[in-house]
């Protein structure tokens, strides 16, 4: 399923400042200041005048990075994937339970991390639901929404919000700042903080419009900035040939049957008039309306049904899903598109390869009235991590994160990724291996364009240090020396690329997120609120059927159902939620 997910496309890295501000920042205790320690081996410190007598972990003030004396043990859970790789001669990437991580989180916490289980990821979910039956669950783990929902309706999660405050680092709350809270509210009930915030890419996957600009030019058509500009480029890619082959066969803007997707979907067309599809937003009374049942939508179905009349879009978009409907951009049938940061990496990097001539731009999304566009963002936690409910060291959990931030530039996250076939540890991604793994800086897409941006207009390097961005760097200049395979490095990290619109949406604030951060209510679960639920399909198939053909009117009835099927009662709830928390 492609509804609700985006690929993440790129590993983040802290940098050398933001990591000496955080180590200047937090007390140690003697000894074990974990800037003194690099790969788990102590630098040599200046011995104290005198050796205080050792206490077996005395209650102390607060320290991000204080070590437990002696060891204590933490259990968890996690699970493994087909991409994890491993070297079983070597203890640092042993697996998971043996590798460079546990030695850290021992070496320099005091923290003897145990897993009671591993599964498969596909399997994961049961596994937990058979831990929730018995309740025998660890000490702290990362879990999906569902199963953190679970455990909190269960009483079985520790109260985070005193332990967090406390014990973050400056860096680790930096991270709220960067986001402006997203990543915590989802994880706040009642103003308590219930689990650690895991913080990773962030919005960034608002849509673009990607189109063939050598099509544009063979035409003599104008650059899209308005609605009308994609309709009347649509209408002329579709029936001028411009793919020379003297055939009707060519379609202007394609999309596939699903509104809400990162790949030819159509949330970017409705954004173009100040439509939401399935976000809540705040209207001019301070209350919040769910975006699919707003009147701007319609204006978006009328000229989409006006489009589709005309044959400027696929007359069979309806049955294709985006993956089937990609094959015409594949093939070279196809002349503009909306998708997210990652849409090229699919089938228009296909096109890129197998066509010379083909040449993809990316461009801002248009309006209706020609303004800059306030496109809409997706955004969940990618994991939700909490510490069970009576846990004995409930800061060894913000400690372990604590830990992860601080060393991952130290780790080079994924330096191990070499092309030498010799080298036993080749490709070993050894940021995957760490518990709560998805902590990662906000916005990291967004840095990772921004310093091969740099790169590229200095034409210096150097200060490239992740290993993925000094990669798509050398990619983006084999695509300017002319190779194909690289081109689509430079469609979406490139000067112009997909992440160069998104930057730009960021840094004038123009992305619209939901405003209903929160769990399902069970309201939502019970009326099938959600992608696969009758209310959901229901407006979907009104859509679909306008821009068909259907009389308007069709929408109408499809929104006064849903209200009368529950969308009131679930208006109603939401509002209630909203009430409770912070603005």
């Amino acid at each position: 399923m492609l509804r609700g997910k985006s690929l993440k496309v790129i590993s983040i890295f802290i940098t050398l400042l933001i990591i000496f501000s955080c180590l200047t920042a937090c007390t140690v205790k003697d000894g074990d200041d974990p800037a003194n320690k690099v790969d788990g081996k102590t630098q040599s410190p200046e011995a104290p005048s005198s050796t205080p007598t050792e206490e077996p972990n005395k209650p102390e003030e607060p320290d991000p990075f204080g070590k437990y004396t002696p060891t204590i043990d933490v259990s968890s859970v996690r699970y493994s994937t087909g991409y994890y790789k491993f070297n079983p001669d070597d203890p640092d990437y042993a697996s998971l339970e043996q590798n460079l991580w546990i030695r850290q989180y021992e070496e320099r916490l005091g923290i003897n991390l145990e897993y009671l289980w591993i599964c498969p990821d596909d399997q994961y979910e049961q596994k937990w639901n058979v831990a929730l039956a018995s309740k025998d669950i660890p000490d702290i783990a990362g879990v999906s929404e569902n199963i953190f929902k679970m455990l909190i309706d269960a009483d079985m999660v520790e109260d985070m919000t005193d332990v967090y405050e406390k014990y973050a680092s400056p860096v680790y709350k930096s991270y709220d700042e960067f986001d402006e809270n997203l990543t915590r509210d989802y994880s706040t009930f009642s103003g308590r903080l219930m689990g650690l915030p895991i913080h990773g890419s962030q919005p960034d996957n608002s849509d673009v419009l990607i189109v063939r600009n050598d099509w544009l030019k063979k035409l003599s058509l104008p650059e899209p900035k308005t609605i009308d500009d994609i309709a009347v480029i649509a209408e002329s890619f579709a029936k001028n040939d411009p793919d020379g082959n003297d055939k009707a066969d060519t379609i202007g803007l394609l999309s596939g049957n699903a509104i809400d997707v990162g790949f030819l979907g159509l949330k970017g067309f409705f954004n173009g008039f100040n439509a939401y599809w399935h976000i809540w937003i705040e209207d001019e009374n301070g209350e919040l309306v769910y975006g699919s049942v707003q009147p701007e939508i319609k204006n978006a179905l009328l000229k989409l049904q006006e489009m589709y009349k005309n044959g400027s879009l696929d007359q069979e978009f309806a049955v294709k899903d985006p993956w089937k409907a990609g094959e015409t951009i594949a093939a070279g049938k196809a002349g503009m598109a909306y998708g997210t940061n990652w849409a090229p990496y699919v089938s228009f990097m296909d096109n890129m390869i197998a066509d010379p001539e083909a040449d993809w731009r990316v461009f801002p999304i248009p309006t209706e009235d020609g303004q800059p566009a306030k496109p809409q963002a997706a955004f969940a936690p990618a994991e939700y991590f909490f510490v069970k409910k009576g846990f004995e060291n409930p800061e060894a959990a913000v400690k372990i994160i604590n830990l992860n931030i601080l060393i991952e530039d130290e780790m080079k996250t994924e330096a191990l990724e070499t092309e030498d076939e010799d080298n036993p540890n080749s490709e070993v991604d050894i940021y995957q291996y760490k518990l709560a793994q998805h902590v990662h800086k906000p916005w990291t897409n967004l840095d990772s364009f921004n310093a091969i941006k740099d790169a590229l207009l200095s034409g210096d390097d150097s200060k490239l240090v992740n290993p993925d961005d000094i990669g798509t760097y050398n990619q983006i200049l084999k695509a300017k020396d002319g190779d194909r395979e690289a081109l689509v490095n430079d469609t979406v990290f490139g000067l112009e690329g997909t992440f160069s619109v998104i930057n730009q949406y960021r840094d004038d604030h123009r992305i619209v997120v939901n405003e209903f951060k929160s769990f399902p209510l069970p309201v939502m679960i019970e009326k099938g609120y959600g992608y696969e639920g009758v209310l959901y399909q229901m407006l979907e198939t009104a859509v679909l059927n306008v821009i068909m053909g259907a009389p308007i009117d069709q929408y109408d009835e499809a929104v006064a159902d849903w209200m009368a099927l529950g969308g009131e009662e679930i208006t109603r709830q939401v509002n209630e939620w909203y009430k409770t928390i912070e603005k």
